[in-house]
């Protein structure tokens, strides 16, 4: 596995210690494997503009799709979560001369880092598996394009990728939905709005929600004993 190491100088061991640093991997860690599957899914494209082969439409579509939400993760961890708390310290350090200040602004950083990136120990780890199952969606969709299987094969499992993926989003939404009207957090809304933009996520679950309430309510009409 690869790790970031920090050669840290004198008196910075103070704030970047073997605990700390490890906390780091875990965040570097989390950007490496969404960077990886960016990558994956990017050549898969190229792949398929140069190679010459009519590729299936459903397989465009699905690396289209899943390429869109693996882009969304990338925008909020890195400006909404990074960039954003980076700003936050560099201004609380440049306003004090306080050393313990200073260590104290950075143990927020990495706890609101940790927090939103959903690897603390306080996180939703749900969330923080169904972002893993997506990076594993990807990296399937983009083997896809190098793979030699027959078309009629490949037809019924780019369905079964298709469904997966649909089915992961819809729970990460309605997770979204749920943490983000309990817990009022801007940084929440901004994940939900940048990976349902235009509530079709949302609108397609509730689809299924009242199609299955209606189906409940044919049922129990069909079963009802006559008077």
């Amino acid at each position: 596995d690869l790790t970031l190491t920090y050669d840290v100088q004198w008196p910075l061991h103070v704030l970047f210690t073997a605990d700390v640093m490890a906390e780091y991997n875990k965040i570097f860690m989390c950007l490496l494997k969404l960077s990886r599957c960016q990558i994956a899914l990017q050549t898969a494209w190229s792949i398929s503009t140069r190679s010459g082969y009519k590729f299936d439409a459903d397989l465009l579509n699905l690396r289209s799709n899943v390429a869109y939400l693996i882009d969304q993760l990338q925008y909020y961890l890195h400006v909404d979560v990074l960039e954003t708390n980076y700003t936050v310290l560099l201004t609380e350090i440049k306003e004090t001369k306080d050393f313990e200040a200073i260590r104290r602004a950075h143990n927020k950083f990495l706890g609101e880092i940790q927090a939103w990136s959903f690897l603390s120990d306080e996180s939703d780890k749900t969330v923080s598996q169904l972002i893993d199952l997506v990076i594993i969606l990807g990296f399937q969709t983009a083997i896809k394009f190098t793979s030699m299987a027959d078309s009629e094969s490949k037809g019924a499992s780019v369905k079964k990728l298709s469904s997966n993926y649909e089915h992961v989003v819809l729970i990460m939404v309605a997770l979204l939905e749920s943490s983000a009207a309990r817990q009022h957090n801007s940084l929440m809304n901004q994940l939900l709005l940048r990976v349902d933009y235009n509530g079709f996520f949302s609108n397609k679950r509730n689809q299924k929600k009242e199609r299955l309430r209606k189906a409940a309510l044919s049922s129990k009409v069909v079963n009802q004993p006559p008077s």
